[in-house]
């Protein structure tokens, strides 16, 4: 999947599993904060990337998530269990997986066949208070 939905999905994935207020990401890949608004529960997901205009909406229950993507019109399916994911991007027609440790997740991706970490950061948080975590 592109850089701009797989912050996205991670930004989603971070609120399900992390369970707390998020305003913005890091992205490692492109060393960038990103700033993503939007509600996220596991029965209504609306989410908005304010850099690039592009927003993905969805629902489900504890089986899965459906997700889809206004700017690509394809869909999403994400499941969840415990701190890992798992799911499949119908744009690229492949999988992605990963896992969330406290405010990071790492994300494998198989259309670049590349891990990608995003830092979960609220309001009042730096980058450099959560260095550590991608040690």
């Amino acid at each position: 999947m592109n850089i701009h939905k797989r912050r996205i999905v991670a930004f989603v994935i971070g609120k399900l599993i992390g369970g707390k207020e998020i305003s913005r990401i890091f992205d490692k890949t492109t060393s960038s904060y990103n700033e993503i608004a939007g509600e996220v529960s596991i029965t209504r997901i609306n989410v908005y990337d304010t850099e690039k205009n592009e927003m993905i909406t969805g629902s489900g229950d504890e089986k899965g998530i459906s997700l889809y993507d206004f700017a690509t019109a394809k869909f999403i399916d994400l499941k969840i269990s415990g701190e890992k994911f798992d799911g499949f991007d119908y744009e690229s027609k492949k999988v992605f997986y990963g896992d969330m440790k406290e405010n990071t997740i790492s994300f494998f991706d198989f259309q670049d066949s590349k891990h990608h970490y995003y830092i979960m950061l609220n309001l009042h948080e730096s980058f450099a208070e959560n260095l550590g975590l991608l040690i």
